[in-house]
C-alpha cells in the first residue's frame, strides 16, 4: 500500500505549454509572433490567406451542396 502511494506521486504529468500557431492554414507558410491572425478556429499568416481561405471553404461548400443535391434528384 505504501508503495502504490509513492507510485502515484511520481506519475504526475508535467502541464502541457500552450502552443502557439508555427504554420499557416493557407498557405502553409511560416507565422511571425507579431503578424499572426486568428479567425474561425485557424491561424494565419496575413489577412488575405484568412480571406482566401474562407473563400475556398465556401466554394467547397457549395460544391458539395451542389452534389448533395444532384445526388438525390438522381
Amino acid at each position: 500500500m505504501a508503495e502504490s502511494k509513492e507510485t502515484a506521486g511520481k506519475e504526475k504529468k508535467p502541464k502541457k505549454k500552450d502552443t502557439l500557431p508555427t504554420n499557416c492554414a493557407q498557405t502553409n507558410g511560416r507565422i511571425r509572433r507579431k503578424n499572426w491572425y486568428y479567425r474561425n478556429g485557424q491561424y494565419f499568416s496575413s489577412k488575405a490567406a484568412a480571406k482566401a481561405y474562407a473563400v475556398k471553404k465556401a466554394d467547397e461548400k457549395k460544391k458539395a451542396e451542389a452534389a448533395a443535391t444532384e445526388k438525390a434528384a438522381s
